[in-house]
């Protein structure tokens, strides 16, 4: 069985992190958990108040290293009151583990 653990991780300019985990069974059910957490910023926050970069593919996030590629994942980035010094940004991104 496979396990997969959506990593969201949260960082401001100033290095303060943020971090929860979800777990499915199922891939395309944390997808829809990762799209739905963008839309659901897009709404709280204005579709135009951050960008969104697909981070999908990569081997390493936030200090997070494991085996294989992420399956799938999004990075946002909001610059706080359009100050280029105050950045935040979100990594949600897929790890899938074995479970025996």
């Amino acid at each position: 069985m496979i396990i997969y653990t959506v990593v969201i991780q949260s960082i401001d300019y100033e290095g303060h992190h943020q971090n929860s985990i979800e777990n499915f069974t199922d891939l395309e059910e944390a997808k829809k958990f990762i799209d739905h957490c963008i839309e659901s910023q897009k709404v709280l926050e204005g579709a135009d108040s951050f960008w969104a970069t697909e981070i999908s593919g990569s081997m390493a996030e936030y200090g997070w290293i494991f085996s294989g590629k992420i399956p799938y994942g999004i990075e946002t980035e909001r610059v706080g009151e359009h100050k280029p010094w105050d950045v935040y940004k979100t990594k949600r991104f897929i790890i899938p583990t074995i479970a025996q």
